[in-house]
């Protein structure tokens, strides 16, 4: 499942691919130079040290064990939970630096799992993210954006692409393109309906919403009421059989059985929705400019959270939510939004891409140039793993060059 399982896909954050890159590659030099002092000279190798932060692309849970989260990152490859979302650690992979869209695990058997990634493509782990290996027979782009898992025909997956779907009936073995309608149409999000055999969708960019009945093998236009709109999301409420879509201008509700969407953005109308989470006492809306929660009545949103947010996932027992910013902020509520709590414990892939130094009366500086803006730490080398960052100027936006 997407959110709760899949991927925000596309985010325009291709466009920063390379210099995320670049910045990894100054944090080594950085950490080279850092080695080179004689006192450090037999120290183990380097392990990071900040900003720490976690941007993060796609969430799954296991649905055995909802205790045990999957976070895919950006050009950070994939980290896992056992702990509801508190502490986490990074799976090992050939595509660890790479950006993760969407994760998938076979609610089946919970040790299978699917990565879909910028530019590796499709990986499936066999044994719960020990190891990982290539699944990309007959999966011809470079980029996976999403992957589902049918919840009654496990054997059966999709993965979403630039160019359209491609289905596997053999756990990711093989792939094969899906002909028809989704023929070359960039699709970003997959959504199999629990609980209903074969009812799965798709959100693509800028031609809206469709439908399959037959587990993906032939889809048709959903689009009655929402028109060919770039899909952020989708996801889907159990308990009214509704599916909910956010899209690039607003949010969209749509019982299965009904005839056309609603537009549900009332006082948000225009604004880019990333996700809505349904269910608990009312549905959650991440957007760029907060989190809201629909208000008394459904006819409105209200303020929840200043996270400007692209992701949100609840646990089904505990009810913790999780709430994945967009410029690096992980956060988990226990209290419905009273109070937050930082959920980056373990993860380490905000990326810098520019770095000074600095020596302030003999006390050595770091200035990092972040994908939220500039950010400053005195120097502790590796024996403080944890030292203080501070944010001088957050923006909304990478930095490049000090």
């Amino acid at each position: 499942m997407r959110r709760e399982g899949s991927s925000t896909t596309g985010r325009g954050w291709h466009n920063r691919a390379r210099t995320a890159m670049a910045g990894w590659a100054l944090l080594a030099t950085l950490g080279l130079a850092m080695s080179l002092n004689p006192a450090h000279a037999e120290d183990p190798a380097w392990q990071p040290v900040g900003p720490y932060g976690a941007t993060v692309f796609a969430l799954a849970r296991d649905p055995g064990n909802p205790d045990v989260l999957y976070a895919g990152t950006f050009f950070g490859g994939l980290y896992r939970s056992t702990d509801g979302g508190v502490q986490w650690s990074h799976l090992t992979s050939d595509f660890s630096d790479a950006s993760v869209f969407g994760v998938a695990v076979d609610p089946a058997d919970p040790s299978r799992l699917y990565a879909a990634t910028f530019n590796h493509g499709l990986h499936r782990s066999l044994d719960g993210g020990a190891s990982w290996s290539a699944a990309n027979d007959g999966f011809t782009p470079p980029t996976a954006q999403d992957v589902a898992v049918d919840p009654n025909d496990p054997d059966t997956v999709l993965a979403a692409s630039a160019s359209g779907v491609f289905r596997s009936t053999d756990g990711a073995t093989t792939w094969s393109p899906v002909d028809g309608v989704l023929a070359g149409v960039a699709v970003r999000n997959l959504l199999f309906v629990p609980g209903v055999p074969g009812l799965v969708f798709a959100g693509s960019s800028g031609v809206g919403v469709f439908r399959s009945t037959d587990g993906g093998q032939t889809w048709s236009d959903f689009n009655t009421g929402l028109g060919a709109q770039n899909v952020t999301a989708l996801s889907y409420d159990p308990a009214s059989d509704t599916l909910y879509a956010t899209t690039s201008l607003g949010a969209f509700r749509r019982p299965t059985q009904a005839a056309a969407w609603s537009d549900i953005s009332f006082n948000l109308a225009g604004a880019k929705f990333n996700y809505i989470l349904p269910g608990a006492a009312a549905p959650l809306a991440a957007t760029d400019s907060a989190t809201w929660r629909l208000a008394a009545g459904g006819t409105s949103w209200e303020h929840w959270s200043d996270a400007q947010t692209q992701l949100l996932s609840r646990h089904p027992q505990s009810g913790r939510v999780h709430i994945a910013g967009i410029f690096g902020a992980f956060l988990y509520s226990d209290d419905d939004g009273a109070t937050f709590e930082n959920a980056v414990g373990g993860i380490q892939n905000r990326f810098v891409g520019a770095i000074e130094t600095l020596d302030f009366d003999g006390l050595p500086l770091i200035y990092a140039g972040s994908d939220v803006g500039v950010e400053m730490a005195a120097e502790r080398f590796r024996e403080d793993p944890a030292p203080p960052w501070f944010s001088l100027f957050p923006m909304p936006g990478a930095l490049f060059d000090i």
